[in-house]
């Protein structure tokens, strides 16, 4: 990876790290690396190899020009993971809703196109 800058680089997945709420050890595990070679990569002592990368853009959905180069903001701009974020940020405030995720997780395929078409007729009387 020629031009990069490595402690930079360092620094942003060490940022990753700390915002995923992981230890360099859980962190290693995701990425398929040891603690120290997660140490050594936030510390700018070891190369930040193209696996590495790669399976840190993938699993955490970051923008790889952000990673290499700090710009273009951190995440992928993919808008089904940015949806599903805000979602799973809105169960966490939302008491009922998580219950009601909960619920429509032992349903069958049959049974949550029903409570799809009932909710649709609920939007649709509350436009009249």
């Amino acid at each position: 990876m020629n031009g990069v800058n490595e402690k930079d680089i360092g620094k942003r997945i060490e940022f990753i790290r700390k915002k995923e709420k992981l230890s360099r050890r859980e962190f290693g595990k995701i990425v398929n690396k040891s603690e120290d070679a997660v140490y050594n990569i936030e510390k700018a002592r070891a190369k930040i190899s193209d696996d590495i990368i790669y399976s840190i853009c993938n699993i955490f959905h970051i923008n790889k020009n952000w990673l290499l180069n700090g710009e273009d903001g951190m995440y992928e701009t993919n808008s089904k993971h940015i949806r599903l974020a805000n979602i799973v940020g809105n169960l966490e405030k939302e008491e009922n809703l998580f219950e009601l995720t909960e619920m429509l997780l032992d349903l069958n395929d049959r049974q949550i196109e029903v409570i799809k078409d009932l909710i649709d007729v609920f939007k649709e009387s509350e436009k009249k």
